[in-house]
Formats: C-alpha cells, sequence, structure tokens
C-alpha cells in the first residue's frame, strides 16, 4: 500500500462518520487537518424500508475527482466508529463495512482505514478450535486459551465473531485497524496478521503509558514517597502485564502490586475473589488500609469483576483512602449498581465513548483522559507512517508530543 511510509497531508485523508451527531470524528477531523465537517463528506442515508446507504458527497468539494469512478481516487478514508446510544453495535458494524465498500470498490481510495478505539467484538476472540496463528502466540495465558481441550470446550458452538468481523473487514476493502487498548491483543494482531496477510493490518494502541503518566500527575492520588502509598490491583492475571506496565511508566517506584483472581463455580460463573500474588511493597497485613488503590482493567461490561476486587478488600473492615478505577471501555449504564459500591472513589475512563459523558448517578465519581490526541497520533505514526505503537506510545513521546490530557466530570466531587 503505497499511503504506508510517510504522514499523509489533510489533502490526502478523508474522515468520514458512520452515523449522525459524531463529535468524536469531528473533533479527530480537526486534529488531522481536515476543513470539511466528516457528516458532509459522507450522508448515512436510511431509506423509508430501513435499508442503510452510504453516499460520498465529493461534488461538494474542490479536492475531489469529478470522474465517475474515482471521486476518492489518491485518498486515504478513515471510517470513525464510536459506540452510540442510538445504534446497536452490530448497526454500526454493518455501516463499516458497507463504507469500506463503497469508498475502495466504487469511488476508487487508495486506502481504507477503521477507527475504532472500541473494536467491536474483540472479546470474543476464540472458538472451540485451535486457530491457524495459534504459533504466532507467545504467552502462557493465551495458548491455554486456545490449545487445551477444556479451555476450548467452554466455547463449544460460540460463533468466533472477532475473526467474522476481521474477515468481513478485509473482503470490505478495509487495510488497517486501529483501537486502543484492545481486549486481547495479541490475539487480535496474529489474527489479523492471517486474515489480511499483512502483519501491520491491527494497531493496537497500549495505553500504559497514558495511565502511567496520569497516575503520576492526577491531584487525586498521593504520590509521595515514590508512591508508597499507591496500590495497583490487577483484577485478574490476563490484566497483569498492563497494570505492570503502568505502574513502570507512573515512576513510583515504591508503589504497590496486588494481583487477584477469580473464583468460579461449577458452570464458570465468579462467585468471589482471592489474592494469589503479591510484589516486594505490598504488606497483606496493611492490605490497603489508608492506600490510594488503583484497579485498571481494559474494559467493564457489567462492573462485578471491578466491585467484587473492591469488596475482598473493603467489605471485611479495610478501607482505602481512595479506591480508583481505569477503564478503556466502559458501559457505565450497565454497570451503575456495582461501581456505587461506596469504597469506590473514582473511575476514570478513555473518552472515546460519547455515551459515557458525564453521565448517570456516578457522575461524582467520573473523570476522563481524552482519547482524540492519542488517535490522531496513532493515526499518523503508526497508521501511516508504520511505527510499531510500543515506540510511538513510549512514556518519553507522550511527554513530547502531550498526549495525555484529563478532566473530572463537572459534577466530580472534587469541584466542590
Amino acid at each position: 500500500m503505497s499511503f504506508i511510509g510517510s504522514v499523509l497531508t489533510p489533502n490526502d485523508r478523508v474522515v468520514v462518520a458512520n452515523k449522525p451527531g459524531a463529535g468524536f470524528a469531528l473533533d479527530l477531523a480537526n486534529m488531522l487537518g481536515q476543513r470539511e465537517n466528516p457528516l458532509l463528506l459522507l450522508d448515512n442515508i436510511v431509506w423509508d424500508d430501513g435499508e442503510y446507504c452510504p453516499v460520498f458527497s465529493t461534488d461538494r468539494f474542490d479536492r475531489f475527482a469529478r470522474e465517475n469512478g474515482k471521486s476518492l481516487e489518491g485518498k486515504v478514508v478513515y471510517i470513525v466508529s464510536v459506540p452510540s446510544g442510538t445504534f446497536s453495535k452490530q448497526d454500526l458494524a454493518m455501516r463499516n463495512l458497507f463504507i469500506a465498500f463503497g469508498a475502495k470498490h466504487i469511488c476508487g481510495a487508495e486506502g481504507v482505514v477503521l477507527v475504532s478505539p472500541d473494536l467491536f467484538y474483540s472479546a470474543e476472540d476464540r472458538s472451540d478450535r485451535t486457530p491457524l496463528w495459534v504459533d504466532a502466540i507467545s504467552s502462557e495465558h493465551n495458548l491455554r486459551r486456545l490449545k487445551d481441550p477444556d479451555e476450548l470446550a467452554k466455547m463449544k458452538g460460540h460463533c468466533h465473531t472477532s475473526l467474522a468481523y476481521a474477515t468481513f473487514l478485509k473482503a470490505a476493502g478495509v487495510d488497517r485497524v486501529i483501537n486502543l487498548h484492545n481486549h486481547s491483543s495479541e490475539i487480535m494482531r496474529a489474527m489479523y496478521h492471517h486474515v489480511f496477510d499483512d502483519s501491520s493490518a491491527f494497531v493496537d494502541i497500549y495505553v500504559s503509558s497514558l495511565l502511567g503518566a496520569y497516575v503520576a500527575d492526577t491531584p487525586l492520588l498521593d504520590q509521595s514517597n515514590d508512591g508508597a502509598n499507591v496500590l495497583w490491583v490487577c483484577p485478574d492475571g490476563g490484566a497483569r502485564p498492563f497494570v505492570e506496565a503502568a505502574r513502570k511508566d507512573s515512576g513510583l517506584t515504591k508503589s504497590a502490586l496486588a494481583v487477584m483472581g477469580k473464583k468460579r463455580d461449577k458452570a464458570g460463573k465468579i462467585i468471589g475473589y482471592e489474592l494469589v500474588d503479591g510484589n516486594d511493597y505490598f504488606d497483606p497485613d496493611r492490605g490497603v488500609r489508608n492506600m490510594d488503590v488503583v484497579e485498571p482493567d481494559d474494559r467493564i461490561r457489567s462492573g462485578k469483576t471491578m466491585a467484587l476486587g473492591c469488596g475482598y478488600f473493603c467489605d471485611n473492615g479495610q478501607r482505602p483512602r481512595k479506591w480508583m478505577l481505569y477503564s478503556s471501555h466502559t458501559n457505565l449504564a450497565k454497570a451503575l449498581a456495582n461501581l456505587d459500591h461506596p469504597s469506590i472513589t473514582d473511575i476514570v475512563v478513555l473518552g472515546a465513548d460519547p455515551t459515557i459523558r458525564n453521565g448517570s448517578r456516578l457522575a461524582h465519581k467520573l473523570s476522563h483522559i481524552d482519547a482524540i490526541a492519542p488517535v490522531a497520533y496513532g493515526i499518523e505514526q503508526c497508521v501511516e507512517r508504520g511505527l510499531h505503537p510500543s515506540e510511538a506510545f513510549s512514556l518519553a513521546q507522550v511527554r513530547e508530543h502531550r498526549l495525555l490530557s484529563y478532566e473530572p466530570s463537572p459534577f466530580h466531587y472534587s469541584n466542590f
């Protein structure tokens, strides 16, 4: 693909949105230098019978060719897809396919990139078959999930929806997919490499450096004495690499770390938590007493996992000074009951989901880390220039390019 290898100019990019009211797409387009409103470049038409048809409205603007079938020739189309309170993920996923097909196969675009900070279907990263790309997997945790007969039996009959979606995207004309903090980054990289025959097809912005910088900077936590009063809690073993990376990037060298494990019944349902490991700074006798606790995870669905981690300590009489949850992808509407635990003082979210902006009765706990600048930087450095995300999003790069921006909800307790 000729658009890989150098940062494109604003004239080369076409940023569009798959639904109306797309503020994230508008902000991203502005940061990438696009003058046109994404909603004016693409009409998301729904006919009277409910069928969807995207129409590129390029004749409105001088920078596009007028010849039929070549209106997007020489352009790279960025389809911005974020969750919606109006449209289901299934609706938006199908729209992405139609937009990509129209851009590449009808209008002649040079490249098509799906910008999906919360990439749909990522949690369904396996089925009951060991995948063809298993040799590309190195972590013991993922190898066990993909090869162990007992693990595979848990997925018997499950449609491998992440594989299906990747296959559909490739067929529709998508060349690259960029997302933030994927639920299963190693597996998804190997899978997209297999489907797209391209090792760079899947770009995952691993946001540990953003979280580490936030924990180091926020006035909500006590960073004194190199973080001696800070405790990082891993909700399970799968989150440990991310939490350890964020702890390192925070620079809080004396901060403690505890790793939790899920207790399940015979049916596999989570029924509780247990402490399985800790670093040298973790004091089991002190636990979380008067500590500033940070519990990160990639995704909050029901909030039960995070609440169980808090309850393991706090429901036994231990009281932290702060308990801060972090999640890159959050469904607050369905997590209200669990996240309203009285010991949970703060919920920090990566602000790529417009459905959670300052909403709900959790607003007094809510803070947002901006996702626009990291996504725009990831497009320029990782999608276009071809840098690996680990290089582009090192702590030094986050600091140098000022990629960290955050603010509490207007209703956050710190404002009163």
